[in-house]
């Protein structure tokens, strides 16, 4: 019997559950193997069995968080009593979907070989952080020292094979260890039938769209948008519009300025789109944005820092509909954008 955890339900809600979806598909869990879920809410969907097991995270507002968070933890942490009742002597393959069940399952299985996904590179992030002098918010300052903690230890387990999220990351262990040998990159690409089929030519007009939740340093990034792209393009072009979907996308809701924080967005498709620019002002890089898989097989055009492209190969840039480019050269290029003709 194997054993596979996942960190989220596998679903197309978002871009964490999208590629969660995407390893339970590749991994193709049989029928006798024991499946556990680690939600939020419920696991709800698609590959959901009746014989899989759920397992549901503390509230933000637990004092099982607390508690973590003191130790210089993550706190979200899988805890070790939520497994006490595996047949540990029946596992044989252990497939961990995130870091954070990782201390668990290491705890339960000592001696076995643990495959370990990760979704992002935190140690990297801090590197990068530490060289360019970013501030960034208290909580994800927080986060971000106790995930660096936890992959560090992942890094240095000899009976861990690594599964990286893109070939940055990949490098980035490569480098620091100097292991090849025992990890892999599981990385995304558009469907370019898709692509080809809606790529029906770019027609923007004064409306730029965000397209995503408010988590982590998300926020710090669409703040870096507002106050040093947006406010300048409104000097130049004064009827430009800001519009924001998502969860927590209220926060910058400022019509008196031409924002519009519009919230969860629960219909098909993309907003907008065909009439707008999208942006993806990542300031911070890491993971892999798995919106722009949505922009690209929508047909939607859209500008993006390079942090924000890592995971994706360069040759999908066309300069038309994926314009990678430089912070500092994001209120030109996109004022040229929507110079009105």
């Amino acid at each position: 019997m194997d054993l596979y955890i996942f960190p989220t339900r596998a679903s197309t809600t978002n871009g964490y559950s999208i590629a969660v979806l995407s390893d339970f598909k590749r991994m193709q869990p049989a029928v006798d193997d024991l499946v556990i879920w680690y939600v939020i809410k419920d696991a709800a969907s698609s590959v959901l069995k009746p014989a899989d097991r759920i397992i549901k995270r503390p509230k933000a507002l637990s004092l099982i968080r607390a508690m973590n968070v003191l130790k210089n933890r993550v706190s979200c942490e899988l805890s070790s009593h939520s497994l006490n009742l595996i047949p540990v002597d029946q596992v044989e393959r252990i497939f961990c979907g995130d870091i954070i069940m990782y201390r668990t399952l290491r705890n339960l299985f000592p001696d076995k070989l643990i495959i370990v996904r990760f979704h992002n590179c935190f140690m990297r992030i801090g590197n990068r952080l530490k060289i360019l002098d970013l501030n960034i918010n208290l909580r994800f300052k927080i986060n971000l020292n106790a995930l660096s903690k936890l992959e560090k230890e992942i890094f240095k387990d000899t009976n861990a094979f690594k599964i990286f999220i893109s070939e940055e990351d990949g490098d980035y262990y490569k480098l620091m260890m100097g292991k090849v040998s025992d990890f892999k990159v599981w990385s995304f690409e558009p469907d370019m039938e898709k692509v080809k089929l809606n790529r029906l030519g770019t027609h923007m007009s004064n409306k730029i769209v965000w397209f995503g939740g408010m988590d982590s340093h998300k926020t710090d990034s669409v703040k870096w948008f507002i106050d040093f792209v947006f406010n300048k393009l409104q000097k130049s072009l004064p009827d430009i519009e800001f519009h924001l979907w998502g969860v927590g996308s209220e926060m910058f809701n400022n019509p008196s300025k031409h924002i519009y924080g519009h919230g969860f967005y629960d219909k098909d498709g993309l907003p907008l789109c065909g009439e707008s620019l999208y942006i993806n002002p990542d300031i911070i890089g890491g993971g892999v944005k798995i919106k722009l898989l949505s922009y690209f097989e929508a047909g939607a055009p859209f500008i993006t820092t390079p942090y924000g492209f890592e995971g994706y190969s360069k040759d999908l840039i066309d300069g038309k509909y994926c314009q990678v480019v430089e912070m500092d050269k994001w209120f030109e290029t996109i004022r040229l954008l929507l110079k009105p003709v």
